[in-house]
């Protein structure tokens, strides 16, 4: 089993049956949201090019992404 694992400065994969952890991504800043369609065919990540301290309420996160056009599809 896989999983995938988003933290503020990266993109992670980890395998359960190796116990191996690999950077997917990183140097973009502030990952925050990985989601899916119900059919598992998209995959979407986003991240807000913004330092913490410019995100005070989050909405500040919601609308980052978008104002940037920074949402990747998988």
């Amino acid at each position: 089993m896989h999983f995938l694992v988003s933290t503020p400065h990266f993109l992670l994969g980890y395998g359960t049956d190796t116990g191996r952890v690999t950077v997917l991504d990183s140097g973009r800043g502030e990952y925050y949201g990985i989601s899916w369609d119900p059919s598992g065919a998209n995959l979407t990540m986003t991240h807000s090019l913004l330092e913490n301290d410019q995100l005070k309420m989050l909405s500040d996160y919601a609308v980052s992404a978008l104002s940037q056009g920074l949402s990747s599809c998988a």
